[in-house]
């Protein structure tokens, strides 16, 4: 298996761009050459979910961690 085939889901749940969102963009960034990272964003607002795809970032939306747990 190449390290890029790893892929990590990292959950998060925010209703603002913060120094925690702001680090796991970074680490997204930092480590796409080795893993495949997806975010998991918990009902975000629309803006928050723009401003990590305007990063390059993967993200997906859901509704509640059980909505998350059934994906």
């Amino acid at each position: 298996m190449k390290a890029a085939d790893i892929a990590i889901t990292h959950v998060i749940h925010s209703s603002g761009f913060y120094g925690a969102e702001r680090m796991l963009v970074d680490h997204c960034l930092a480590t796409q050459q080795y893993v495949k990272n997806t975010v998991v964003l918990i009902t975000p607002p629309e803006d928050l979910l723009k401003r990590f795809s305007g990063y390059g970032v993967d993200c997906v939306s859901c509704d509640s961690l059980s909505h998350f747990i059934r994906m």
